[in-house]
């Protein structure tokens, strides 16, 4: 129980970390902003999308075939909602779209 709660106390000092500094990360007029904004728009591509319905879908067929638990499925599937949410999240907080936004159109 005490192994959990340091994980999830970790994981969420990660996500405070990454949120406050994402203006410098991803700012475009550095070589490597310009490489994440594209591995962003990746991720947020139809390719990202694609492979996380896959894995969506094997992890399911899975876990009613008994081959998984439901717990690493649920997880997986709640991560990936999580990933694909958590832009609109970050525009809803700050109140502007990101700096991939204006080239990516990243959602």
């Amino acid at each position: 129980m005490a192994d959990r709660l340091k994980f999830l106390l970790l994981g969420i000092l990660a996500l405070a970390i990454y949120m406050a500094d994402t203006g410098a990360v991803y700012a475009q007029t550095t070589p490597m902003g310009s490489v994440l904004c594209f591995i962003l728009a990746i991720i947020y591509g139809n390719l990202g999308r694609a492979v996380a319905v896959m894995g969506v879908i094997t992890l399911g067929f899975g876990a009613v075939l008994g081959k998984i638990s439901w717990g690493p499925a649920i997880t997986v599937a709640v991560g990936i909602s999580i990933v694909f949410g958590s832009v609109g999240l970050a525009m809803d907080i700050t109140g502007q779209p990101g700096v991939c936004y204006s080239l990516y159109k990243i959602p």
